[in-house]
């Protein structure tokens, strides 16, 4: 519930306000506003908008989810290892360690994935062969994973190779239907989406987009070094990021094959394998966002519970012995102390000082300046004004619920070139585009987020002033600087 405080993250505003977009004004994603996800996404904070147009909405969806999260993780640690306190163990570590990632990393597209995963495993557990049902539903919900963040579609394979294994095994005449079920529910929603958007004419900004940017461009603005070089960087994460969660899942690993239940022994290796998925996944991005980990720590979270029960459980013993309890019951608050230290400090000062008290004062702890520039925005504007934005990432647009006269929430795709030095000639387009649509709107008012952590001296007046000469000049023609909040500069027509 502490995560309620939190507010909303850049990356989670920014798709939060082109699924705004789509709602008010249907125009969907890539369309109404450029954004370089992936539609599940924009599906799920679509979604999200029926709790609130707001942070506080945004956050009780999430809180949902990961409510289901928890409810799965429970289920499969007692499952797994037979024993309701693995269950418990579980839900105490990734609690604390989704708590933990702070406003900016909560929220985030692989939480989302980890419920559809959670969802997906559970569906093929629990739900009988018959009709094919199960097949279809699991991949319908891997299908969103891969819609969410493309590189879960290593999801696919595993389940596959699950289907057909069992199917060979005890019905060797039906399981290539089966397996067609669960390939047409894995391309069923990509599919849909394709059609969607050809029936709204707009096929060639999703394929620009997803395309063309994502996969062609993207990757040469924001180098990272290659997903075999950092492979040992992620070890290291993730060796000292929840050493507790690492230390119970080796044990688990261990234990549960010797003592754990033998039916589910095929549980055991599919855990496994979706903790390999999902650390492919987070090396295939190169592992730099703590949120990359979400499913793999999910996964592992679930064996080390297990692995921290069967530990108290055999610490307690069969009879009861004074000296074995005592020795449970302080290796259990030990587990508690380091599980709730995992915590960071900051995170715990702000649930401490903040949480269920004013959320404007929590919002003003996290991000000011976006939410001190809204408030002076909505005391001024008018219904029919128009607002150009103009930075690198904020959560002004969102916070605003205003649509924006471009649609960029954020700009760093216009002057950011790519490691040549050079500008994609889908930039020179977009540039172009927002030059022109300035020029042509004279928006009333212009807000300018000069702080820019990657550039020289973290400002991007500089990069402006050469890249968009135009708008800077019609800026000291026709308007004049209202209000200046830090390094926000908002300027008003003349």
């Amino acid at each position: 519930m502490l995560t309620l405080w939190f507010g909303i993250g850049v990356d989670a505003s920014a798709i939060s306000y082109c699924s705004w977009v789509w709602k008010h004004y249907d125009l969907p994603p890539y369309v109404g506003c450029i954004e370089a996800d992936y539609p599940g996404i924009f599906l799920i904070h679509r979604l999200a908008l029926l709790f609130g147009e707001n942070a506080l909405g945004f956050r009780i969806f999430d809180l949902l989810v990961q409510l289901g999260v928890l409810v799965m993780i429970f289920y499969l640690a007692r499952r797994v290892s037979g024993l309701s306190a693995a269950g418990l163990w579980s839900c105490l570590l990734y609690s604390t360690y989704y708590y933990g990632l702070g406003f900016q990393m909560t929220g985030q597209r692989e939480g989302f994935v980890l419920w559809f995963m959670l969802a997906a495993l559970i569906t093929m557990l629990i739900i009988p062969r018959r009709f094919f049902l199960r097949a279809f539903l699991a991949a319908i919900l891997l299908s969103f994973a891969f819609l969410t963040k493309p590189t879960f579609g290593l999801l696919w394979p595993v389940f596959g190779v699950w289907i057909l294994a069992e199917g060979l095994r005890q019905r060797p005449r039906q399981v290539w239907i089966e397996l067609a079920a669960f390939v047409l529910g894995c391309f069923l929603p990509p599919l849909i989406v394709i059609v969607a958007y050809w029936r709204w004419g707009y096929l060639s900004n999703l394929y620009e987009l997803l395309y063309v940017f994502v996969l062609k461009i993207y990757p040469k603005i924001f180098v990272i070094t290659s997903p075999i070089k950092a492979i040992p960087y992620l070890v290291n994460v993730i060796l000292h990021e929840v050493f507790v969660a690492v230390l119970g899942a080796l044990i688990g690993l261990a234990l549960l094959w010797f003592y754990g239940d033998k039916k589910e022994r095929k549980l055991y290796w599919l855990i496994i394998a979706l903790i390999v998925a999902s650390f492919i996944s987070a090396d295939l991005q190169h592992g730099y966002w703590e949120y990359h980990r979400i499913p793999f720590w999910g996964m592992v979270i679930i064996m080390a519970g297990g692995g921290w029960a069967w530990v108290l459980e055999f610490i307690k013993g069969r009879r009861v012995i004074i000296w074995r309890r005592f020795f449970q019951i302080a290796l259990a608050s030990l587990l508690l102390f380091l599980i709730f230290l995992r915590i960071p400090p900051d995170v715990r000062s702000f649930a401490y000082h903040y949480s269920f008290r004013s959320l404007k004062a929590a919002y003003m702890v996290q991000y000011p300046l976006p939410v001190m520039v809204a408030d002076y925005i909505k005391l001024v504007i008018n219904p029919d004004d128009q607002i150009f934005y103009f930075g690198n990432i904020s959560m002004l647009p969102f916070l605003l619920n205003r649509k924006l006269a471009a649609p960029f929430p954020f700009t760093s795709f216009l002057y950011a070139p790519m490691a040549d030095g050079a500008f994609s000639p889908l930039q020179q387009r977009w540039k172009k585009e927002y030059i022109d649509s300035f020029i042509k709107t004279k928006p009333r008012f212009f807000i300018f987020d000069t702080y820019c952590p990657i550039c020289r001296n973290q400002s991007l007046v500089s990069i402006f002033r050469n890249e968009f000469p135009q708008i800077q000049e019609m800026l000291d023609q026709n308007y004049h600087l209202a209000r200046t909040i830090y390094t926000i500069e908002v300027y008003e027509l003349n």
